[in-house]
């Protein structure tokens, strides 16, 4: 079976970041597109049939840089044009619900759409009932789902190894003060940097230790005039009584991602250049104690990445008619968090249960 894929959004996601010398590449949706299409061991025919940028400069660029004959300026005109079987969806979120709602609508068989999946649940809703009744498979690249540091970790999780998962200490720290964009405008964003980097964290916590029962948050706003928050915290618990402790923005002048999961035995620290193994052992310092002691992570073998894993991820539901591994669900529960930390923190902290009513 051929697929004929759209990128709709030639921004950082989609194009720009491939030139980042520092990222391992593929690093965009682009970069994973054209690994596939030369890779030989890639057993599936794949075409890449037009680019699509509101933005005329960015579109020619990127059609010049990698050979791409047809480039649109509207996402009706390259799905109605094209009609491709797969559209990849790179653009600002506010635009996710009609782009996705309208390619569902328009024949194609299947969507990659960044994260977060929506701008609120409402919106998100949309997209997956559109999506279920076309059975159009829809996919929301939550990234490190394919990465393989997090799979092998959560391998680890679910082997039991070091017993049961008790605490989870979290965070996405950035400098995210008000820029004056898009992203402060709160019906654009939607939220901060707890929804729009902090989709990630909370998507992992959920992937490592199941749903969310509920949540107590709190937001602080360094300029109030802006809607978006500058610092979001919580605490949250699991369904399975897992203590959670997040952060999301801080006003710091670095970016940091890091999990550190707490368990019977041992422990695990993962996040951007983070990958640390703990066990209990014999303390050195106390007699009759015990204490983590640091040793080598468990070897894996990197042989994904995330963003052909996406795409070869909504090839596979399409073919075998199945549920994708990272679905719109899965974007549903993780906005649907964040929006309950949101919420707690309008009422004061206030315990929030979960799912939302």
């Amino acid at each position: 079976m051929s697929f004929k894929i759209v990128l709709i959004g030639c921004g950082r996601i989609g194009v720009l970041l491939e030139d980042d010398p520092l990222r391992s590449k593929p690093a965009t949706h682009i970069g994973g597109i054209q690994f596939l299409l030369k890779n030989h061991n890639t057993p599936k025919n794949l075409i890449l049939s037009a680019v699509c940028d509101i933005d005329s400069n960015r579109l020619s660029q990127c059609m010049k840089k990698y050979q791409i004959e047809k480039g649109y300026s509207h996402y009706k005109e390259i799905i109605l044009a094209e009609k491709p079987d797969i559209v990849i969806i790179a653009t600002w979120t506010s635009s996710h619900k009609d782009i996705a709602v309208f390619a569902a609508e328009n024949g194609v068989k299947g969507i990659v759409l960044e994260k977060p999946i929506a701008v609120s649940i409402r919106q998100a809703h949309e997209i997956i009932h559109t999506c279920n009744l076309h059975n159009v498979k829809l996919v929301i690249n939550h990234e490190r789902r394919w990465d393989c540091l997090y799979r092998k970790t959560a391998e680890i999780i679910s082997s039991k190894t070091l017993g049961e998962l008790k605490t989870i200490y979290a965070n996405v720290l950035s400098r995210s003060a008000p820029r004056g964009d898009w992203k402060n405008v709160l019906n654009e964003a939607g939220g901060g940097p707890l929804l729009h980097d902090g989709t990630h964290l909370v998507d992992m916590i959920r992937y490592f230790a199941g749903d969310i029962a509920s949540v107590s948050g709190h937001v602080t706003r360094e300029d109030p005039s802006f809607g978006t928050e500058t610092t979001a915290t919580a605490f949250m618990q699991t369904q399975s009584q897992v203590n959670i402790f997040l952060e999301a923005g801080g006003m710091r002048d670095y970016f940091n991602f890091e999990i550190d999961l707490h368990f019977e035995r041992g422990r695990i620290r993962v996040g951007n250049g983070i990958s640390d193994y703990f066990t209990t052992q014999n303390s050195g310092r106390y007699t009759g104690f015990y204490e983590l002691i640091k040793t080598p992570f468990p070897s894996f073998i990197r042989n994904m990445n995330p963003f052909t894993g996406a795409l070869l991820e909504v090839i596979a539901a399409i073919e075998k008619d199945t549920q994708p591994f990272s679905s719109g669900i899965d974007g549903l529960r993780a906005i649907e968090i964040i929006f309950a930390v949101y919420y707690s923190a309008s009422l004061g902290g206030k315990k929030i249960s979960l799912p939302l009513k």
